[in-house]
């Protein structure tokens, strides 16, 4: 099992973004509705209750999607009928969005499927892309990736699998010199071999 997660940040959000995200998604295999009810679910994050489904029509998911309440929306989707990804869409303070996936209790192989359908979905709107983190098993989970992808010259140890960001940033971190990386859109990409 892992405790990994997937986040991408996107310099802007509005209600197209949104839809396209949501569109691609389920192109790519992740369904938004839930195999009991057929119908999306989101979870509630408190204060009187945690984690809770609450479902929804798509269309309310896409509004909860594009225009977060209090800044951030946690919802599911499906891999299968048995396997859930959480997806969270959280506004930055400093603008922009990260959309977090937590591949948390999914086996080598649904871990595996979430990311290629994550990665797909991304390279096809990688313009907007301000940077992303694949950490299959969670080791980079306490940098802090929200502060890294605005420009700050914390230092990214230990890495996580890949990351991307800015290419104007790399220069802030002399622990990735003379790491191989891989130009994509305005993003520097580093991978750690497998």
């Amino acid at each position: 099992m892992s405790d990994g997660f997937f986040h991408w940040y996107r310099a802007t959000w509005g209600r197209d973004d949104a839809d396209r995200f949501l569109r691609a998604a389920a192109a790519a295999g992740l369904r938004l509705a839930n195999p009991e009810t057929g119908r999306p679910a989101v979870l509630t994050n408190g204060p009187d209750s945690w984690g809770e489904q609450v479902f929804v029509k798509e269309s309310e998911l896409l509004d909860l999607v594009a225009e977060p309440p209090g800044g951030d929306i946690t919802f599911q989707f499906w891999l299968n009928p048995e396997t859930d990804v959480l997806s969270r869409v959280r506004m930055l303070d400093e603008g922009g969005v990260v959309q977090e996936f937590d591949l948390d209790g999914l086996s080598l192989v649904e871990r595996e499927q979430a990311l290629v359908a994550l990665v797909r979905i991304l390279e096809t709107d990688i313009a907007d892309c301000w940077g992303f983190v694949i950490d299959r098993e969670g080791v980079s989970q306490d940098l802090d990736w929200d502060g890294l992808m605005a420009g700050a010259a914390s230092t990214i140890v230990p890495r996580p699998d890949s990351f991307g960001i800015r290419r104007e940033y790399v220069a802030q971190h002399p622990e990735l010199a003379g790491a191989a990386s891989v130009a994509q859109g305005e993003l520097e990409v580093f991978t750690l071999p497998r």
